[in-house]
């Protein structure tokens, strides 16, 4: 515990050293960075002049991109399908949706109500164009979820094949995350107590986080053999977390609330974070992954 309590500062000192700051409107939440999409989430800027939170993709070194959906923002994004949450003024709530285009460039949109309140999708898997997330019932009790379109041989998409999630014993499950091999996110214990944890698909071992300390804890990426998440000590702010090789080490930008989004192949990792008074900005640590 002495070598690494000696070996945090460094760590920390180093990581913020190589933190590039994201800012595109007055508040950017940053979701994730695809290799040709570039950096993608939610802003908030005028679209037709009309001020508002918009889902982004921003292609390096080539103008912003938005869609124009209510509250919208960006979980996932490659060539086939785009994917994220917006505020469904049909439906009164909060909907998942996912749009997809064909190899003829016609373009399909699905919206995901699966919740009484609230359909949260989190990410969508690159490969498989599969979307993750959660939904609520009326009791505000939530329930993890995955769905996986079905395409035709034109790449249109002809239904959603979705199996629900739940950690085993969890009153409550949020999926936050998930790749081919592995998911994760919190679960509320019957205690009341939200523990991270991160299952493995193909054995179906589910190992529970906890940091140190913590009240609640979860896990909202994983990659390049480390997670990252959240952390409550109490209910004034939310920390971040990333685990490798050393353990955990804990990351604070801002005023007290963080979120860690993506871990990328080469150990970058993605998030954003809440400055005082003036919105969200995005992060991209260069290299921490690993350390």
């Amino acid at each position: 515990m002495k070598a690494l309590a000696a070996l945090l500062p460094t760590l920390l000192f180093s990581a913020l050293a190589q933190a590039q700051f994201v800012q595109l409107g007055s508040s950017t939440q940053l979701n994730g960075i695809d290799p040709v999409y570039g950096m993608y989430g939610q802003v908030y800027t005028a679209y037709n002049g009309q001020p508002g939170a918009y889902a982004f993709w921003k292609p390096d070194k080539k103008p912003i991109q938005l869609l124009p959906y209510p509250s919208a923002q960006l979980t996932g994004i490659n060539a086939h399908c785009m994917a994220g949450t917006y505020s469904n003024p049909q439906e009164f709530n909060i909907s998942g949706f996912q749009q997809c285009t064909d190899k003829n460039g016609s373009t399909q949109f699905f919206s995901f109500e699966f919740g009484a309140n609230a359909t949260i999708i989190t990410t969508q898997l690159h490969d498989s164009q599969s979307v993750a997330g959660y939904f609520d019932n009326f009791h505000f009790i939530e329930t993890g979820f995955i769905s996986t379109p079905v395409f035709d041989s034109n790449g249109a998409v002809k239904s959603y094949n979705t199996v629900n999630y739940s950690v085993p014993g969890a009153v409550s499950t949020q999926l936050l995350t998930a790749t081919k091999t592995q998911i994760a996110g919190s679960y509320q214990n019957s205690k009341g107590r939200w523990e991270g944890f991160i299952e493995d698909l193909s054995t179906g071992a589910v190992e529970v986080v906890n940091f140190p300390g913590a009240i609640n804890t979860g896990v909202t990426a994983v990659g390049s053999n480390c997670y990252a998440g959240y952390y409550l000590v109490d209910e004034n702010a939310q920390h971040g977390f990333i685990h490798c090789r050393h353990g955990f080490v804990p990351l604070d930008v801002g005023y007290g609330w963080i979120w860690i989004s993506q871990i990328l192949d080469d150990g970058d990792v993605v998030g954003y974070f809440y400055q005082k008074n003036d919105g969200d900005r995005g992060f991209v640590w260069k290299g921490l992954a690993g350390k």
